[in-house]
């Protein structure tokens, strides 16, 4: 496949899926997240309350997730409408190698500009995968924080 059918891959499940939407309710207006696929820079945001990748870097974004073809193919075969379900299928993708993830914002911009709002919809199916991996309480989650961030 070539870097714009990846492309149309992502902004199709990005765009039109349920779960997206879902997302993207929680984060702040203004909020960009970056999504690298190969080296194509893309621009996740919120656009009247709707979800929307565009092809250019985000600006200042909090997070930046990189994306191999593979994780690409897994991801967006996704079907359900869980929060919980998506994130543990995330995190098992940056587990194996298929997504690294950047925090190049703050702690205080993780902290405040909805991404917990999205980690709480994500309930216990989220929390208790965190939990097996050994991320207990604020203190692990700001330890994790700042190892994605000393990545970036």
């Amino acid at each position: 496949m070539t870097q714009e059918s990846y492309f149309n891959k992502v902004r199709d499940f990005l765009e039109q899926k349920e779960i997206s939407k879902k997302v993207v309710e929680h984060l702040n207006d203004d909020i960009e997240i970056g999504i690298l696929i190969e080296k194509l820079e893309c621009s996740f945001f919120k656009a009247n309350k709707n979800p929307k990748l565009e092809k250019r870097k985000a600006k200042k974004p909090d997070i930046v997730f990189a994306l191999t073809p593979e994780a690409v193919d897994i991801l967006s075969k996704y079907s359900g409408n869980s929060v919980g379900e998506f994130g543990v299928e995330i995190l098992k993708q940056y587990l194996a190698g298929g997504i690294k993830i950047n925090i190049v914002g703050s702690i205080t911009n993780i902290l405040t500009h909805g991404y917990l709002g999205i980690a709480k919809e994500g309930g216990k199916e989220f929390a208790k995968f965190l939990t097996a991996h050994g991320i207990t309480g604020l203190a692990k989650w700001t330890s994790l924080i700042q190892k994605l961030k000393s990545r970036a």
